[in-house]
């Protein structure tokens, strides 16, 4: 079966549609959900006593209940995108790419561009040394079998 290609409009719908949700649960009364999250407090202090990481599980309730009654979009957007900042510097980083970015920085704080031939040829250099190295652990490997 062959998926339909949607129109602008019909994606500019759909976008209005799920931002009008958003408003909607954004503004929404939580007095519903409170109970139900109290329940959940108290399992977690109960908990405690057997995990104290769990501890960290009731400040973030109680940090979700206060945030809770913020109505504003912007707020919840930029809150958002706080947390995939978080995330992000959390994230595991390539060691070549990091080795080349500070052979860029090392020449742009010497007043070099990125294209200068002594910039060039320091990053070329470096990957061959890496290719080099995973070459000889082949080798090696293929000795072995």
């Amino acid at each position: 079966m062959t998926k339909r290609k949607l129109t602008r409009d019909e994606i500019e719908k759909s976008i209005e549609l799920a931002f009008q949700e958003l408003l909607e649960l954004s503004t929404m009364d939580l007095e519903n959900n409170s109970f139900q999250l109290e329940e959940d407090k108290q399992k977690f202090k109960k908990n405690i006593k057997e995990n104290p990481i769990k501890s960290n599980s009731i400040e973030k309730v109680n940090s979700i209940q206060k945030n809770s009654k913020q109505t504003d979009l912007k707020a919840i957007i930029s809150l958002a995108k706080q947390k995939g900042k978080e995330i992000n510097t959390g994230k595991w980083k390539d060691y070549d790419s990091s080795r080349e970015d500070e052979v860029l920085l090392k020449a742009k704080k010497e007043g070099k561009s990125a294209y200068d031939s002594d910039v060039l040829r320091e990053l070329i250099l470096e990957r061959q040394k890496q290719k080099r190295k995973t070459n000889d652990v082949n080798e090696i490997i293929y000795k072995k079998k």
